[in-house]
Parts: structure tokens; sequence; C-alpha cells
């Protein structure tokens, strides 16, 4: 009876190893899982800030207002904060802010040197059409350096404000309002200082009008998808 009593001991104390050693394995591949699709949000979020900055010199106009083509694309980069911060954290969210700046530095400082960069002299004439193209974004990556980093951090804040007041209850709303009130700030510092002087006054303050409100639209249109994804990275 002892030998039973002590193969059945044994065989228990091997499964709770067993156990163990598997919840650990799957707890390993789980925190693995989570990191790459940390990663991934990240790097649309670099892609974003990275395109924009050689698109937005282009003004378009919709439904009679007019607004940079970057607008809509910009829009994008507020969700990926709000889930960073909801599944991640405040502080993964604020250095993420802060690689999005540094991406705008190296982008300013890489087109800089493209532009003062002598051209071949069968490359002359191209050159002229180069340096006009390429020359507004120093300006435009400076006006969007200041207001995405004001705007951004201040979304990482007022997303997780509103959480500590709701409780972790009520995403959508925190998404929405602190969204929302960064756009606001982003709006006004991007279009005043990026066009500025480039354009008429009543066409600087419809910008300003139009850019706020597409991204105000844009924010509450994407609450659905700011789930899903959520739901998505905690899985």
């Amino acid at each position: 009876m002892k030998v039973l009593e002590s193969v059945v001991v044994g065989v228990q104390q091997a499964t709770r190893i067993a156990n163990r050693n598997y919840n650990k394995k799957n707890q390993d591949m789980g925190k693995k899982l989570n990191e790459n699709k940390f990663i991934l949000i990240l790097v649309i979020f670099i892609t974003i800030i990275s395109i924009l900055n050689l698109i937005s010199t282009k003004i378009v106009t919709l439904f009679g207002y007019a607004f940079s083509v970057g607008t809509f694309l910009y829009a994008l980069t507020f969700p990926c904060t709000d889930i960073i911060s909801e599944v991640w954290g405040k502080e993964r969210a604020k250095r993420v802010v802060w690689l999005g700046f540094l991406s705008n530095v190296i982008i300013a400082a890489v087109v800089f040197a493209a532009v003062k960069f002598p051209p071949a002299e069968f490359w002359a004439e191209e050159n002229i059409s180069y340096v006009a193209t390429f020359s507004a974004v120093p300006r435009l990556i400076f006006a969007s350096m200041i207001a995405f980093l004001i705007s951004q951090l201040h979304d990482v804040w007022a997303f997780h404000y509103i959480r500590q007041l709701t409780k972790g209850k009520y995403l959508w709303l925190r998404n929405n309002v602190s969204t929302w009130v960064s756009q606001i700030i982003d709006s006004f510092i991007i279009v005043i200082i990026a066009f500025y002087g480039t354009v008429p006054l009543n066409i600087l303050i419809e910008m300003i009008f139009a850019t706020t409100l597409i991204k105000i639209v844009i924010a509450a249109l994407d609450t659905p998808v700011v789930y899903a994804l959520v739901k998505w990275a905690k899985t």
C-alpha cells in the first residue's frame, strides 16, 4: 500500500510540474504574440507618420472646403496610440509618441540634405521641380513635429485621465473625447505653422475648420475598429 501511495504521490507531483511548465510555456507564447501585435501597430503608426511628411503639402477640396490631403491619414494615428494605451499602458504609448517624433526629425534631416545636395549636370532642370516639391517639406515637418508631439502626448494623458475617472469603463468615451480635443489642438498648430503666409487668411481658417471636422468624424467612425483591435490585441 505504501508503495502504491508513493507512486500516486509521485504521479501527482509530476502532473503538477508538467502543468506548470505547460502554463508557463503558454504564457511565454502569449507574451511573444502580444509583443508581435504591438510591433505591428507600431510599424503602422511610424509608416503613417513617415508618409504624411511627403504628401501633406498638397491641398485638396471636399464639399467646398480646403484641407491637406494628409488629414485622412493622420487621423488614423490616434486610434493607434489609444489601442496601445489601453492594452500596453501609458508609458508604452508615450514611448511610441517619442519614436514617432524621432522619425520626423530623421525625415526632416534627410529631406533637407537631399534638397541641398548638388544635382548632376544633366539633371539640373529636373532638380528645379524636385527642389520646388521638397522645399516645403521641412516647414511641414517642423509644423507636424510640434503639432504631433503636443497633440499625441495630450491624447495619451487625456485617455488615461478619463480611464481613471470612469474606472476603466466606457472605452468609447475616452477614445473619442481624448482624440477630439487632441485633434483640435493638432489642427490649429499644424495649419498655422505649415501654411500661414502661403494661403489667404480665409483659406487658412477654412483649413483649420475642415481639418478638425474631418478628424473628429473619423475618430467617431473608428470607435468600433478600436474596440475590435483592443480585443484582438488582448487575446
